[in-house]
């Protein structure tokens, strides 16, 4: 799970560097965070 999540803020992050491209936002770096750390257990979804 923590795969997925991984993936998802990383694709985040691009996205808003290429959306801020010609505004005063794209100066900003957005730092990178470890998100298994945040993650305690991983969660169990059922596929119904």
């Amino acid at each position: 799970m923590a795969d997925h999540e991984m993936l998802t803020v990383g694709s985040v992050r691009g996205m808003l560097q290429v959306k801020t491209v010609d505004t005063v936002f794209n100066k900003f770096l957005m730092p990178t965070i470890n998100v298994a750390e945040m993650i305690e257990e991983e969660d169990v979804v059922q596929v119904i």
